[in-house]
């Protein structure tokens, strides 16, 4: 019979695969015409990101001190999603894990970190707190932080010229064959208006990129995060404890970037 701690580690385990699998999910759908998704991704990742770190410092915690930690001893790790990440790592080197990755320092996946980061501790409150005069209403709007940190970058580094000019040919095509017969009202993702098809058509160009990338980045981070997890559990189950196999949950989180650039749908049961 299981221990209540075993059920425990796999529960938390499960809920955070879960969080992944959907938060990575509703990136591949995101864009500027279903920004509910970019919403939906940042609380499910965030949530993720957390409790894999915390999962990490539980494991590393009974490693070292053959129990686990005290709630105050947790509860002292705050939210705060750079400051979580950065302690993963420092148990990554110290605990010399040869099967893990190091934290990505590249600028799109530290922005990823730090956008999700203000996303836990303050601006998953933000459309309340404008209303009300709040904090984070005098932060940058989460979905406009991410593009200018992630989206925006992305752009540059994997928009291609050859495809920009493609679309933006058809976008010079679709503008008079449809202006006449169409209206167009949306808030691009840097807050801006598009109210043409040109402009509309434009931004449509650019949707596969951005969700194909910030998929494969969001999920460089997310390896990082398993992996490490991962070979902690088995140190745990060779020092005696009884932890569950984690790599049964997070066993496809750990792929390279072309697999991460391939998948759209994720499913932690479904490898």
């Amino acid at each position: 019979m299981f221990s209540p701690q075993f059920q425990a580690l796999t529960s938390e385990a499960g809920i955070a695969a879960s969080a992944i699998a959907h938060g990575i999910t509703s990136i591949g759908k995101a864009n500027y015409a279903a920004k509910d998704y970019y919403l939906a991704a940042f609380f499910n990742l965030s949530i993720a990101f957390e409790r894999l770190a915390k999962l990490s410092f539980v494991l590393d915690h009974l490693l070292a001190n053959n129990a686990y930690p005290t709630d105050a001893q947790l509860r002292v790790l705050g939210h705060r999603l750079v400051d979580l990440l950065a302690a993963v790592e420092e148990i990554r080197v110290r605990r010399g894990l040869e099967r893990a990755v190091p934290l990505p320092t590249d600028p799109i996946r530290v922005g990823i970190i730090d956008v999700l980061s203000d996303f836990a501790t303050a601006t998953r409150y933000y459309n309340l707190d404008l209303l009300v005069g709040g904090r984070a209403a005098r932060m940058q709007e989460p979905i406009a932080a991410w593009h200018a940190r992630v989206g925006a970058p992305i752009l540059v580094a994997h928009y291609s010229n050859r495809q920009r000019a493609k679309d933006e040919m058809q976008a010079q095509i679709m503008g008079p064959l449809l202006g006449d017969v169409t209206s167009v009202l949306h808030t691009a993702e840097d807050g801006s208006m598009i109210t043409s098809i040109t402009a509309a058509s434009t931004a449509s160009g650019q949707i596969n990129t951005l969700q194909r990338y910030g998929r494969m980045y969001s999920l460089g981070i997310i390896r990082f995060l398993s992996l490490a997890m991962n070979e902690l559990g088995h140190q745990a189950q060779l020092a005696g404890h009884e932890v569950p196999y984690f790599s049964e949950s997070f066993g496809i989180f750990g792929n390279d970037d072309a697999y991460f650039l391939r998948r759209k749908t994720w499913d932690p049961y479904r490898p």
